[in-house]
């Protein structure tokens, strides 16, 4: 992993105004920058370096585990998608 570039931004300006304004947000675009530099300033890697494996084998992994209900895909595709362990409800 060299460098990371995202560009980000609020959805949702209001809500997005509120969180800074609340102190939950230092500044727009910086949690995803912050989180990876940690992570690489800490030496961990990421589970595809861990694997040896690309995108695509570890993207249908995720999906093994998502029809497994190991795992719960919140979101459609890309970015935003984020996957949650089960609640137990049904």
């Amino acid at each position: 992993m060299s460098s990371f570039n995202y560009s980000s931004y609020p959805r949702n300006i209001n809500i997005a105004s509120v969180f800074f304004k609340a102190g939950y947000v230092e500044s727009w675009g910086r949690g995803t920058t912050k989180i990876i530099s940690a992570c690489l300033e800490a030496g961990l890697p990421d589970y595809q370096e861990i694997n040896d494996i690309g995108k695509s084998v570890s993207a249908s992994e995720l999906q093994h585990l998502v029809d497994k209900k190991m795992l719960v895909r919140i979101g459609n595709t890309g970015r935003s998608t984020k996957y949650v362990l089960p609640t137990g409800k049904t």
